[in-house]
């Protein structure tokens, strides 16, 4: 694959800055042999930057090489032979990732007008930067390997046509290996391995229960703690297998429960063997002698955790199962999951304790609850088919322990709050003149005048400041989550439409690209929003913006509710029509089935934000957006 040289975010930082004026994209230079006018890319002003186009085209491009090995090896053998119902099942795959990328940069020659020639009439033009001639060349490769083994006995068995007893044993194995990583350590292969183990029986397939067992291995853990026990358990009973049961109307009703402890061994990234303590030197300097010259010393760069242990949760599960007049089926669940001994970095320990930084821990602890259901209804009526569908989830999480100081004020406490929650001030508007702001508590953010946000003094001591600070609208993670769709199929003709949705979800607000002249006026591209501001000519309270100025405002920028949107969405996602084709007209051509078809992603999109896609989740935009994108295919099956 080849793209250009400067990352798409960077051309949207630049794309979103830049002022058409600021920079020409290019300028005649000079003629060809042939006549014709040669171009060159025009050099920004003293206020100005590069214009993005000379970014995107100007400066090179990458071309990256990929070459991938899956292979996998499955080896089934019946040994009823030996025990009716018990087969044997060995799994073998090797996997390999090599990447090559070829960089090949340079930096144009830039030029700008010196005047006009009197006589033709041309501009004149001068050489302001002086670039490459030839493009640069220099390349980087990455490769990954990873074996894995498992080995799997099933056992499933009927007898006297009540009894069905299942198990299975299994042994896994697993070596993964980063030829390219950064550091020796880094590069020691990471190895898994582990036992499961599970067992079900059901009576007449109406009383039913299932039982698992893990013991996993990991090598990122002490000895004592590398292996972790992970039991579960579930059980469910189909009422509507039941002689008793006569509701003609409910085909199937099925309730469910299942409990069961897990376990990840996932670390962060730049943490490996977090057992063990690592000493370097460069983390300060002795003073030595009358001259007391400074010599390098030599301390502990990491804190070795020698109890560090696997994070487990404890899931908890309830539902049931509807169907209903061969036709309609729901499907709901309650879950309630809490995490502990999450891994996190400690933040309590104060700087007497003589660390160069914060230790890791297994001390988080969180909760997770919500519900999760899907409904389905499917009707024939003669030749016309419809289906319509949808899922719904709401999960809330609640932040249980993090090592967290305690504050002085309990409202600006993390823990007790959802994960990723929104903290900021709260805006009571604009000031409407320096009466108002000399009349209200001070403001601790850089000077304030008229147009400026107004926060309230939450702790009422007279000023605002971070100690105002409490929850704001909702988690950067969406509590809800949610999609809904329907199909038709008539005489061969089929078209599906679906929608999903987010809601309860908030980001914030700020950066270059939102702020209008946050980086000065040579980077002064702004939203068309920045028209509705607060201007001694209009001070309208209620302006999206606050008094602009040259330069990043501290006070207007607080992370509050000013500097928060909504990310709830609804999308049109998928738009589908087909036409298959009667069999009488193609199976003369050894054609089983044949489908003409167009398909249509991210179609629309409904949210009361408006500046960028709110799914991007960016408090600026400065994302690569989703595209759009329309597909025209045939679908043959011979």
């Amino acid at each position: 694959s080849t793209w250009f040289a400067s990352p798409a975010e960077e051309l949207f930082y630049w794309a979103y800055l830049s002022t058409p004026l600021s920079s020409p994209v290019r300028l005649p230079i000079g003629r060809k042999p042939d006549g014709s006018v040669e171009w060159g890319w025009g050099a920004p002003s003293q206020v100005g930057e590069k214009n993005p186009a000379e970014r995107l085209m100007g400066s090179g491009y990458n071309t990256r090489y990929n070459t991938q090995i899956m292979s996998q090896i499955i080896l089934n053998q019946d040994l009823s032979f030996l025990l009716k119902g018990l087969d044997l099942k060995a799994f073998f795959s090797f996997d390999n990732y090599n990447n090559t990328t070829q960089q090949r940069h340079k930096t144009s020659s830039t030029y700008a007008v010196a005047g006009v020639d009197d006589e033709t009439g041309d501009l004149i033009v001068r050489e302001v930067d002086k670039g490459q001639e030839f493009l640069g060349y220099s390349t980087y490769s990455s490769s990954t390997r990873a074996i894995e083994s498992k080995v799997q006995l099933n056992y499933n068995q009927l007898f006297n046509e009540r009894h069905r007893v299942g198990g299975m044993l299994m042994y896994y194995q697993r070596d993964y290996r980063n030829s390219s990583a950064a550091s020796s350590i880094m590069a020691l292969p990471y190895r898994k391995q582990g036992v499961a183990l599970r067992g079900t029986y059901s009576y007449k397939d109406t009383y039913l229960a299932e039982f698992n067992l893990g013991y996993n291995g990991s090598e990122n853990f002490p000895k004592g703690n590398r292996f972790g026990f992970f039991p579960a358990g579930a059980f469910g009973y189909l009422i509507s297998n039941e002689p008793f049961w006569n509701v003609d109307a409910i085909d199937v009703l099925k309730l469910r429960g299942s409990i069961g402890l897990v376990g990840s061994e996932s670390l962060p990234s730049n943490l490996r063997y977090g057992y063990l303590s690592t000493w370097g030197s460069g983390l300060g300097n002795y003073a030595f002698g009358y001259a007391r010259t400074g010599v390098t010393g030599v301390g502990e760069s990491q804190f070795g955790v020698s109890d560090l242990t696997w994070e487990k949760g404890l899931k908890k599960d309830i539902g049931f199962e509807i169907r209903m007049l061969e036709a309609l089926s729901v499907d709901f669940d309650y879950f309630h999951e809490k995490r502990y001994d999450i891994l996190i970095q400690r933040s309590s320990l104060p700087a007497i304790a003589g660390l160069n930084q914060q230790p890791f821990a297994n001390m988080g602890e969180m909760g997770n609850k919500g519900v999760e259901t899907t409904i389905e209804l499917n009707q024939n009526i003669n030749k016309f088919f419809y289906k319509l569908y949808g899922n719904f989830s709401y999960t809330r999480n609640k932040i249980l322990e993090m090592d967290e100081p305690k504050r002085e004020y309990a409202y600006r406490m993390r823990t007790g709050q959802r994960y990723g929650q929104q903290f900021g001030l709260i805006a009571l508007g604009l000031f409407e003149n320096q009466e108002e702001i000399d009349n209200s508590p001070e403001q601790m953010f850089g000077v304030v005048r008229p147009g400026d946000v107004k926060y309230k003094d939450v702790n009422e001591d007279g000023v605002v400041d971070m100690d105002d600070e409490m929850p704001i609208g909702y988690s950067n993670i969406p509590e809800i989550i949610y999609g809904f769709g329907t199909q038709f199929m008539w005489n061969g003709f089929d078209l599906g439409i679906f929608f999903r949705g987010q809601a309860n979800v908030s980001y914030t607000l700020g950066g270059s690209t939102f702020i209008p002249f946050a980086e000065g006026v040579g980077k002064g591209n702004v939203f068309a929003k920045a028209l509705d501001r607060w201007t001694v000519e209009n001070p309208n309270p209620n302006a999206f913006y606050p008094r602009l100025s040259n330069g990043r405002s501290t006070n207007n920028w607080q992370p509050s509710t000013r500097n928060i949107y909504s990310g709830n969405l609804i999308r049109l996602n998928d738009i589908e029509f087909g036409y298959t084709i009667p069999k009488k007209y193609i199976s003369h051509m050894g054609i089983e089935n044949l489908r003409i078809y167009f398909l249509a992603n991210n179609v629309a999109l409904f949210s009361d934000w408006d500046m960028w896609d709110p799914e991007t989740g960016t408090m600026n935009g400065n994302r690569y957006p989703l595209p759009r994108k329309f597909n025209f295919g045939l679908k043959a099956t011979f």
